[in-house]
């Protein structure tokens, strides 16, 4: 038998459903508009770029008994592209004897002498003498302080890269009185030594704090393209990023220490995901080991194997380029805006009313006018960024308005609801990613923010709407607590919180080792992985609460199928949000994101499927009639 039956509020058919409708359709059309030239960008931008530092490729040459220019060569046919080189430093030179420190004066070659004169003078402002083969040092600087001192580029070094015509990545480090004369001096000399490249070295980009500024100026001036290094934690980098968002190129590296622990194929496969998921345009590979019977071919095959891994994913392996600005119209913001406007205010009208009519009261009125402004404020961008959150929201919770309202109306399949919240939710993370298709959100100079409150304040909002739907408070407070229940909520409150703490770009907690591998297994036999919580938790959560309301609706209803329905609809929440979640990392390719969704939902269907039929055998109050 059946358990008591619950007193649902009693629902009307929505009257107003034809507005959320149109105000769906004109979001996708108007977004379209804007993605249509993000797409374009993306295809015109393949170009990516292989590099090593130069001390591996020194080494290399050493180790082989082979001169540096034909390492180079060989390695340019395997695919390099180009090469990072540091910045010499006086120190170094004294311990490889090529300077001499005798009381206050130097020794060396007469280049070298000239270029720790010139290093003197861009750090100091002061003009050393060289007489008869040495260089007097000023009395104030001593040993010490000498010792850091750095002399730019190695002419050598660059002169091989030049010869065998691979673009240079200079590396420069911030120092301790760098001026902006300092900053023209480093970054002049590289770009005469033929760099076209800035990557910052050590902990901090030249220039950090004050002359950051200063410094993406000098770039743009002297031609050098800033090379932002993902996930380091350079000072300055996210700054600087921001000021040179047209002039600036992504680079992924794997640490040595890491390097160690992969075989060949594992280190091709990362940078393969770099490029294809994360618009990443440089590659600086290390060695996967420092001893091999034939260390040259060793490093020649892992060039092959990336270059081979960049190819495959339609990639084009020569010198990258910035991006280009997609240069969307402003009007065509706030046509996106103004849809997404009047969804929410839909939404908002829907959680005032309750009924088949809107109550344009005082509250709900005042909050329309506050959403359309934000929609028409999208000509600006902090009204794109404000309102890309209120899309966010607003999107997967009228996802579940709808169906409220369609539940009670008509005999509908599960699928076909499943299908219609997910238009609606894709919709939404159209919206966010018309509104954020801005040159600065490609570099990941601007990200999408409040990534937590998007994932998590719908999935309150439709928990609240789904029982005020089929429950009365009264009932709910007044209804006694199983410990099943209990534990099950606690369970699901627990599992809340742990995504809460996983979810945004900075989270603190850790990924396991298990679930490392588990990923890996989805990216080795999958197109790309899918997000775990939207195929694993959110989708099938989601099919599985639709079908056991729609049965409830066909039968007499049973309390506990009608609240684990609710529950699970409340759970599935987190497969809708996660959607648009998916949509708003602009650096990620569109066509990945839509791939990445398309397979969870797939795969998330097909185990919501799998789980409805072994409960409908195994459930008791399923089977009850």
């Amino acid at each position: 038998m059946p358990d008591s039956n619950p007193t649902p509020t009693p629902t009307t058919p929505n009257r107003n459903l034809a507005w959320a409708f149109v105000a769906i359709a004109l979001a996708a059309i108007f977004s379209a508009l804007s993605l249509a030239r993000r797409i374009h960008i993306e295809q015109r931008n393949k170009a990516v770029g292989i590099c090593m530092e130069m001390q591996v490729l020194n080494d290399l040459a050493a180790s082989s008994g082979r001169p540096l220019l034909g390492v180079l060569l060989n390695l340019k046919a395997r695919g390099l592209t180009g090469i990072a080189i540091s910045e010499e430093t006086v120190s170094a030179l004294l311990q490889e004897g090529h300077l001499t420190w005798t009381m206050g004066r130097l020794g060396g070659a007469p280049e070298i002498l000239e270029r720790v004169a010139w290093a003197i003078k861009a750090r100091a402002g002061i003009n050393p003498v060289i007489t008869g083969g040495t260089l007097e040092l000023p009395p104030m600087i001593t040993r010490s302080s000498f010792a850091g001192l750095s002399l730019g580029l190695n002419p050598n070094e660059t002169t091989a890269a030049t010869a065998a015509d691979l673009s240079i990545l200079a590396r420069h480090g911030n120092v301790q009185g760098a001026s902006p004369a300092y900053i023209d001096a480093m970054l002049g000399r590289s770009r005469e030594l033929g760099a076209d490249f800035y990557l910052p070295e050590g902990e901090q980009a030249l220039g950090q704090r004050a002359l950051i500024p200063y410094t993406a100026e000098a770039l743009r001036r002297l031609k050098l393209v800033y090379v932002a290094p993902e996930f380091a934690k350079i000072g300055g980098d996210a700054l600087l990023t921001q000021k040179s968002v047209d002039n600036v190129v992504r680079l992924h590296s794997i640490q040595a220490a890491d390097v160690d622990k992969m075989v060949p194929a594992e280190v091709a496969d990362r940078f393969q995901r770099a490029y294809r998921e994360r618009d990443i345009r440089w590659l600086l590979v290390r060695p996967i080991t420092l001893a091999a019977e034939n260390p040259m071919m060793a490093t020649m095959e892992m060039l092959d194997s990336v270059r081979k891994a960049v190819l495959h994913e339609g990639g084009t392996i020569r010198v990258p380029k910035p991006f280009e600005d997609p240069a969307v119209p402003r009007i065509v913001f706030v046509l996106i805006g103004l849809s997404a406007a009047l969804l929410a205010s839909w939404v908002w009208l829907e959680l005032l009313s309750w009924g088949d009519r809107f109550s344009w009261n005082p509250v709900g009125i005042t909050g329309v006018l506050l959403i359309f402004a934000l929609g028409a404020a999208c000509w600006i961008v902090q009204g794109r960024l404000l309102m890309s959150l209120v899309a966010a929201m607003a999107f997967p919770i009228a996802a579940y308005q709808i169906v409220q309202a369609m539940l009670d109306r008509s005999k509908i399949h599960p699928f076909a609801l499943f299908g219609l919240m997910t238009i609606v939710s894709l919709v939404g993370g159209f919206c966010v990613a018309g509104l954020l298709n801005e040159l600065p959100f490609y570099v990941r100079a601007e990200q999408f923010f409040a990534v937590k409150l998007a994932h998590f304040g719908p999935i309150l909002v439709v928990g609240w709407i789904l029982l005020k739907g089929r429950f009365s408070l009264r009932q709910i407070l007044g209804n006694p607590v199983y410990w099943g229940s209990l534990v099950v909520s606690l369970i699901i409150l627990g599992g809340l919180g742990f995504m809460l703490a996983r979810t945004g770009n900075d989270n603190p907690a850790a990924v396991s080792g298990l679930e490392l591998r588990f990923r890996g297994l989805l990216d080795a036999i999958l197109y790309t992985r899918p997000r775990t919580k939207e195929f694993l938790i959110g989708h099938p959560a989601l099919i599985l609460g639709l079908c056991m309301l729609i049965r409830e609706r066909e039968k007499v209803p049973s309390t506990q199928v009608m609240a684990a329905g609710v529950l699970l609809m409340t759970l599935g929440a987190i497969g809708q949000t996660s959607i648009v979640n998916t949509l708003c990392h602009i650096h990620t390719p569109l066509d990945i994101s839509l791939a990445r969704i398309a397979i969870g939902l797939i795969l998330g269907s097909m185990l919501g499927l799998i789980l409805w039929g072994y409960l409908q055998k195994a459930w008791k109050p399923l089977r009850a009639q």
